[in-house]
């Protein structure tokens, strides 16, 4: 069964010649620069279990990997107006600022989300498996009873 994604790409991040969409932050990616949106799809687009893509974000690429969303108003409404797009009974919600997501991390998260029958499931990593994967890369830090997220 495919899981359709909605992609959240409408934030902004604030960098030293001004403040850019997230979404078209650039990351070394092999020889070339890509931007977090296509970082991610392509990604995504990887996993075989994935069905549509739906980005919702500022401006209007074109791209095969996705359907584009605009956004408009609070980040509810953009959920709202992304969800409207998708087909499958299951959705899968992301945010475009995960550079180093990979196919086998999804296709995991899926079938384990999935499985469990839950109307929401939410993927954490402990801070210190975060920080030793990712260490200079900014992070939010939850601290919950099982430890830090």
């Amino acid at each position: 069964m495919k899981t359709d994604v909605v992609v959240l790409a409408g934030g902004v991040t604030d960098c030293p010649g001004g403040p850019i969409p997230t979404a078209d932050l650039k990351f070394a990616h092999g020889v070339a620069n890509w931007s977090l949106r296509d970082l991610v799809t392509t990604e995504l687009r990887r996993v075989p279990e994935v069905g549509k893509i739906v980005l919702v974000g500022k401006g209007q690429p074109k791209s095969h990997l996705y359907t584009w969303v605009r956004r408009r108003g609070s980040f509810a409404a953009n959920l709202r107006r992304g969800l409207a797009s998708t087909t499958t009974p299951a959705v899968l919600v992301v945010g475009v600022d995960l550079p180093f997501i990979k196919t086998t991390a999804v296709t995991q998260f899926l079938e384990e989300a999935l499985k469990t029958g839950a109307d929401l499931c939410y993927g954490i990593v402990s801070a210190g498996k975060s920080d030793e994967l990712y260490p200079s890369w900014p992070k939010t830090v939850c601290q919950l009873k099982e430890g830090s997220f």
